[in-house]
């Protein structure tokens, strides 16, 4: 399979790019929207298209990806990747998020120091494993993790990261009542 990463430095190119991994027929292909990662140094104005590239980028992909046969683990993949890339656009399009994160509660991110982030887009810190003997439930039941959390629920952040939008996908009721429709 193939994973296409759609930016500011292929923006132009995006038709070309689905033209031809969709030309080579690969069992599966995802596609995501690049996106800023503070855990990284990377910010959202530095890698991400415009909000018109990432919509052509997107219908493109998907009228290429519903012409694909796929037998029912890939059709479940690619109306998942579908409705990432909905969610994502969704987000970018209300500049905030439109299924409720659970960033910090649904995933975390964990660097090779030890520290533990809610999520690799905003990159904030709920402390580090090391300080706190390995004990990752001491960790998320401290004040800080959960302050973060908090904020998290309260915050106006939102991202177009695939991944995340699958979590998110799949931690809402919302989210999760429309994938199994959608596969049904």
């Amino acid at each position: 399979g193939f994973h296409l990463l759609f930016s500011r430095f292929n923006a132009a190119n995006t038709t070309e790019l689905i033209n031809h991994a969709f030309s080579l027929y690969p069992d599966v292909i995802t596609a995501e929207t690049a996106c800023g990662s503070d855990a990284l140094g990377v910010y959202a104005t530095d890698v991400m298209p415009s909000r018109k590239e990432i919509c052509a980028a997107r219908n493109s992909f998907i009228t290429h990806q519903s012409r694909l046969k796929g037998r029912s683990l890939q059709r479940l993949l690619m109306q998942i990747n579908r409705m990432q890339l909905q969610v994502a656009e969704q987000n970018l399009a209300d500049m905030r998020q439109s299924i409720r994160c659970h960033a910090g509660s649904g995933y975390l991110y964990f660097a090779p120091n030890g520290v533990v982030r809610d999520c690799s887009v905003a990159g904030r810190e709920l402390g580090n494993l090391r300080e706190w003997n390995y004990d990752l439930y001491s960790l998320l039941r401290s004040y800080p993790a959960r302050r973060i959390r908090r904020e998290v629920r309260r915050s106006g952040c939102f991202c177009t990261m695939t991944e995340l939008a699958f979590c998110n996908l799949l931690l809402s009721a919302r989210g999760y009542l429309a994938l199994t429709a959608s596969v049904l």
